[in-house]
């Protein structure tokens, strides 16, 4: 009776790989993790999006408000805002099958107003390096949005970390889309350009 069942197991993740493929297609996020070493992991993601440069960025840039569209990111809270260097405290949850991780960052950002925000983490709590940048340019269908990053978390999970890194970066910049499409382009929101014009 045993054997039916074995016999679905292929059949079914195949399915299951099949269906998350399509579903990465249909989002236009793009997400690669590769392991390097000594518990070091090199994540580069990607997604095109048809809305504004400006509202791009202003989503990109809505530090204070990032938790209210990325439910992964339970708080967000700007430290030291300067003219394009600013410091800001994240803390970012993930879960991937049975395993919940919180992630706590310090982050130092240097801002190319409309092209580059580059990032490390100074305060070291839960990652032993963590640093990247996001790059803006435009594209044929709109603008295309880069994410990369080398990160070093103080807790190694060999088989799992890879996933967790994942799941987790996939799951911001889909969200992040989602309010660059949903945001109105001359719409007066709360992000940080407004706060420092006011």
């Amino acid at each position: 009776m045993s054997r039916p069942v074995t016999r679905m197991a292929p059949i079914c993740l195949a399915l299951w790989l099949a269906m998350a493929a399509g579903a990465l297609a249909m989002d236009g996020v793009h997400v690669n993790v590769a392991e390097l070493g000594n518990g070091i992991y090199s994540v580069r993601g990607s997604f095109t999006v048809q809305a504004p440069a400006p509202t791009v960025w202003r989503v990109l840039t809505d530090y204070d408000q990032l938790g209210s569209f990325v439910p992964s990111v339970k708080s967000s809270i700007v430290k030291k805002p300067a003219p394009n260097t600013i410091v800001v405290a994240q803390e970012s949850t993930t879960q991937f099958l049975a395993i919940s991780k919180t992630m706590r960052v310090l982050l130092q950002l240097q801002e190319e107003p409309h092209e580059r925000i580059d990032f490390a983490d100074i305060g070291l709590q839960d990652f032993e390096h963590f640093a990247g940048s996001w790059m803006l340019q435009p594209a044929d269908d709109g603008i295309r949005v880069d994410y990369m990053a080398n990160a070093k978390p103080r807790i190694y999970l060999p088989f799992w970390g890879g996933s967790i890194m994942h799941d987790m970066v996939k799951g911001q910049l889909t969200h992040l889309k989602k309010e660059m499409l949903r945001r109105p382009t001359a719409s007066a929101d709360h992000s940080k350009s407004d706060r420092r014009a006011s």
